[in-house]
């Protein structure tokens, strides 16, 4: 299977990220002791949705697929 191009463009901060679209911070910079209101769009967000796949991805990788080689990670 043949996929063509794909332009990807990634805005990590500020407007138009999926950051600012999740939580509404336009802050270039973070601060640990910042609180943010909940939406309930938040979890159909892609900034969600990315991280939930990245411990999903983690979890299949450390529980399953690495003990099929006899790698344990704890």
């Amino acid at each position: 299977m043949i996929f063509g191009e794909a332009n990807i463009n990634y805005i990590p901060k500020g407007q138009d990220s999926c950051k600012y679209q999740a939580l509404g911070t336009e802050n270039l910079v973070d601060k640990d002791n910042e609180i943010f209101p909940y939406h309930p769009s938040f979890l159909a967000g892609n900034w969600e949705l990315f991280h939930d796949a990245l411990q999903a991805h983690k979890f299949y990788i450390i529980h399953d697929l690495l003990p099929q080689y006899g790698i344990y990670v704890a």
